[in-house]
């Protein structure tokens, strides 16, 4: 597998994951916070993009 993407519509808005074997791109609905594991490290994300 080289890539991945899979979203889905929470009660705060959407919330999506797209993978690649060289990078993540996170999603969080505004007013929320994820934890994102990514390559053996831990990354605590509010609302918006994020790419790693």
């Amino acid at each position: 597998m080289t890539w991945c993407f899979r979203s889905m519509l929470t009660e705060f808005g959407e919330l999506a994951v797209r993978w690649t074997q060289d990078s993540l791109e996170v999603v969080v609905p505004c007013n929320t916070t994820a934890t994102v594991h990514w390559r053996w490290k831990k990354h605590e994300v509010g609302g918006g993009c994020h790419h790693f």
